[in-house]
């Protein structure tokens, strides 16, 4: 069983493998050489700095191709032909369009570009306030 990590910022855990997606960063040009990933008891799965960082320094590049959007899903054609992409209507609409994007491109698991990224993602966003309760 793979050990959850409980943080204020949601839940983690250490599977996947770092490696998984930090392959899929240097084959997509995502650079990010001052920064690893790391497990934390505090925090769940974190990025971390590896040397100091000065201020104003750029800690990640990632160029435009590879930025989840609805334009560059394998949906594009059909969330174009509803108004759901860059420039819509109405910017509700382009959320929503990115929003069914991203469960399309889950939904396609290994077939998807986007995968190893997806998957790195947290499975629990019970730190996002719509899944907060009233308390006393």
């Amino acid at each position: 069983m793979v050990e959850v990590i409980r943080s204020p910022l949601g839940c983690t855990t250490e599977a996947p493998s770092p490696k998984t997606f930090s392959i899929w960063c240097s084959k997509n040009r995502v650079i990010w050489d001052k920064c690893t990933i790391s497990v934390s008891a505090v925090t769940g799965r974190c990025v971390v700095a590896k040397q100091h960082i000065k201020k104003g320094e750029v800690l990640v590049e990632v160029p435009d191709s590879q930025v989840l959007m609805a334009e560059n899903s394998q949906i594009n054609q059909m969330l174009a032909e509803d108004g759901l992409v860059k420039p819509a209507e109405d910017a509700l609409l382009e959320v929503q369009g990115l929003i069914l994007a991203i469960m399309y491109e889950k939904a396609l698991g290994k077939k998807s570009h986007w995968e190893p990224y997806l998957s790195f993602l947290p499975t629990d966003m019970s730190h996002m306030p719509i899944y907060w309760t009233v308390g006393c």
